[in-house]
């Protein structure tokens, strides 16, 4: 299945080496999936940001507070909900 699907493509760093299959069809493009073909290579100019967690406060959530309510939305009956 290896060298029936292998191929090589063109890319932007040169040619590389995928996995491909397509299939023809009459008066349209022919559908292409393709598998690899891309750069694994270190960015070493790369830079980490971290970032501050977004803090949520759970107690506005719609879900959360219907359900603190203790109180049954269809009957309007309290306890065990």
């Amino acid at each position: 299945m290896a060298s029936k699907h292998k191929a090589r493509i063109d890319t932007l760093n040169g040619p590389r080496v995928c996995f491909e299959t397509r299939i023809e069809r009459k008066n349209r493009k022919p559908l292409v999936a393709r598998f690899g073909g891309i750069r694994l290579q270190r960015q070493r100019a790369a830079e980490f940001t971290d970032r501050e967690p977004v803090r949520v406060d759970y107690l506005q959530k719609g879900l959360i507070a219907r359900l603190l309510a203790d109180t049954c939305e269809i009957c309007g009956g309290k306890g065990n909900v």
